[in-house]
Order: C-alpha cells, then sequence, then structure tokens
C-alpha cells in the first residue's frame, strides 16, 4: 500500500540574546537610580512587591504606574534608544516576518527590579493585553554564584515533547550587558542565590503600537 508521510515540528519559541559589551557606565549609573529609588520606596507602596501583585519574591520592583523607560535620566534614555528599541525591532522581524516587523511601531513598558539575597522571582508570564514580546536587561549580575542561583529559566509549554527528547525547561545564565526577548505567554523563573551583590535588570512588555494608537496592514 502506497503512502506519504509529512512530520512537522510545530509550535516554535522564539527566543533572542544579545550581548553588549563598551556599557559599563550606563549600567553604573541605572544601577546608582535603582538603588537610590529602592533606598527611598522599599517600605512603601511604590514598591511593587509590597502590594503582593507581582512575582517578585522580596527586594524592590518599581511601581506598576511608572514605565521606566519614560524616567528623563541619561542611562536610561540611553538604554532605551541605543539598546532596547533596537533589539526589539531585530526580534519582530524574525518573530513575524520582516514585512510585517516593519509596519510595527513598538512600543514599551518598562520597570526594574533589585534582587539580593534570598530573593527570587515564581513562575510567571506576562498575559498584558496587547503584549507581544517581553524581555529584560541586565544592569548588573553577581559574579560570585554558581548556576542555577540567580539565573532565568523557562518551562516548556508543551509537556509531550518531554517524551521526545526535549528537556522541561530551558535555563539562560544572565551577565551584565545581555538582553534577552521571548514571548509573552513562556512561562519563566529566577532562582534565588546568595551573593554581597545585587541583581538588578530592567524588564519589558512590548505592544505593537502604542496604545491608542492605530496601524493598517
Amino acid at each position: 500500500m502506497a503512502h506519504k508521510d509529512h512530520i512537522e515540528v510545530h509550535v516554535p519559541t522564539t527566543v533572542m540574546q544579545r550581548d553588549h559589551d563598551g556599557l559599563e557606565a550606563m549600567n553604573a549609573a541605572i544601577l546608582a537610580l535603582v538603588r537610590a529609588l529602592a533606598d527611598k520606596y522599599r517600605d512603601s507602596d511604590e514598591n511593587e512587591v509590597n502590594r503582593n501583585t507581582v512575582s517578585t519574591k522580596g527586594g524592590f520592583q518599581t511601581a506598576t504606574r511608572l514605565n521606566f523607560l519614560d524616567l528623563q535620566h541619561p542611562a536610561v534614555q540611553q538604554l532605551k534608544n541605543d539598546v532596547i528599541y533596537p533589539a526589539v525591532r531585530t526580534y519582530l522581524g524574525h518573530h513575524f516576518g520582516q514585512e510585517a516587523g516593519a509596519q510595527m511601531d513598538p512600543w514599551i513598558n518598562a520597570w526594574s527590579n533589585l534582587l539580593q539575597t534570598g530573593n527570587w522571582q515564581a513562575p510567571h508570564c506576562h498575559p498584558s493585553h496587547g503584549t507581544i514580546a517581553s524581555g529584560c536587561y541586565y544592569v548588573q549580575y553577581p559574579d560570585d554564584i554558581e548556576p542555577p542561583a540567580g539565573n532565568i529559566e523557562f518551562i516548556n509549554p508543551i509537556p509531550e515533547s518531554w517524551h521526545h527528547g526535549f528537556p522541561f525547561s530551558r535555563r539562560l545564565e544572565p551577565a551584565a550587558g545581555k538582553l534577552v526577548l521571548f514571548p509573552p505567554w513562556y512561562v519563566h523563573y529566577v532562582h534565588p542565590f546568595v551573593s554581597a551583590q545585587d541583581r538588578c535588570i530592567v524588564a519589558f512588555d512590548v505592544l505593537p503600537h502604542k496604545p491608542g494608537a492605530q496601524l493598517v496592514f
């Protein structure tokens, strides 16, 4: 009996890592800014951790009402214009195709968090309405810890694939200057760590355009 087979692997998960060199001064300035915000607001409702509405457990996270990239601080604006937006445009082109990516005018909502010894992030994803990508930029990452401490780990969204040789999860080891982009539905968490140094990131969600604007495809 004649037959014809066609086997496919569906549902790819597009993750992008971009490593940057030469941003030490920018990173130091952002770290100083986030530490100053943490010192000022750690025990208030301006620390989103205290509201118990986010995955961050311990430490400090800027308030949801604040878009971190809107801060008129030279280092923040450098991060926004020279690091995050260029990477986002590259990712969107790969993930959605160059034509669709070129028609988007992405808008980014960002926050920052500062983790210290014993802090971690529970498994979560970024389900905000309209979000087409999520990501984080590592401002500082402790150099005195061993994996998996402090690492970000993504959970395989297709359990059946475990039986076909795919891993249960994918762990990435961060470094200062690394930017990671991924689909907003991709569940991930951060391992707790012990260190004399802070783990500081700027995390963000990407919309295809600024809220209220319209795109014509």
